[in-house]
This record gives C-alpha cells, structure tokens and sequence, in this order.
C-alpha cells in the first residue's frame, strides 16, 4: 500500500491520532469537540509534508531520524508532543 496514492495510510494515521488525543491528552479531545474541530484539519499537512512545514528544519531532521529508525509511529507521537506543548494555548483559544 502506498502511503500517498491513495492517502489510505494518511487517513488512518489521522484517525490513529485522533484517538491518541482522545487517551492521552482528554483536555485537547473536549477543546476540539467542543469547537468542533477535527485533528485532521492539520494532520493532513503534518502527515504528508513530513512535519516541514511546521517545525524548523533542526527539528525535523531529528523527527526523520525517529522515521527511519521508528516508522509512521513517530508522527504520531510528534503530533502529540507538539499538540501537548501547547495545551495551554489550545485551551485558551475560542
């Protein structure tokens, strides 16, 4: 299966995030539910784009690095450690 072609494996990475938010970052899932936001919104150009849009470079270069070594698994748990990093200003927002 190709990661790209047919975004199969965007779609299910995006809905794997979506439920780790809901775990493991429950005050995130309630924001988004209650503004009615779904994590794909901006999984999609996280997933595809490999993060290089929205990190600096330094940083992604490391996230590759945990690619290589961890697969897909990794932007999934950069995707929760950005997204906890900045819990309080999701909380915030309206």
């Amino acid at each position: 299966m190709d990661y790209y072609t047919n975004m199969i494996g965007v779609i299910c990475d995006q809905r794997i995030l979506a439920e780790c938010i809901r775990q493991h970052l429950p005050k995130i899932g309630k924001k988004f539910n209650e503004v009615g936001l779904d994590p794909s919104v901006f999984s999609i150009e996280w997933f595809v784009c490999i993060f290089t849009s929205s990190m600096p470079f330094y940083l992604v270069r490391l996230l590759w690095d945990r690619l290589i070594i961890e697969g897909m698994s990794a932007l999934i748990k950069c995707g929760l450690i950005l997204l906890q990093l900045f819990e309080p200003q999701i909380l915030q927002a309206t």
